[in-house]
């Protein structure tokens, strides 16, 4: 299941974490509110939800600046390198 966050306050995070935890939930957290209002709070949640992906053999990305995708150890985020070549479809 890929399911939607809202990530208004640190606590916020529990309930994605929770669903990381149990491995079948990819998490699209929004993490705007929380940057709107305090960046120190949104730095020790991204934290906590990174420390959660390593225990749990996740991954954890960012993309634009207001999302984070965090995934249990079942999928990875597909990071582009410049180096890679793609063939022509």
């Amino acid at each position: 299941i890929v399911r939607p966050f809202i990530v208004e306050d640190f606590s916020d995070i529990k309930p994605a974490l929770d669903s990381l935890r149990e491995g079948y939930t990819i998490a699209l957290m929004n993490i705007r509110p929380l940057k709107d209002r305090d960046l120190v709070e949104l730095k020790r949640a991204v934290n906590k939800i990174k420390k959660t992906c390593e225990a749990i053999e996740g991954d954890i990305a960012g993309f634009g600046d207001d999302w984070i995708v965090a995934t249990p150890g079942f999928a990875k985020v597909h990071r582009e390198s410049h180096d890679e070549e793609y063939p022509e479809l």
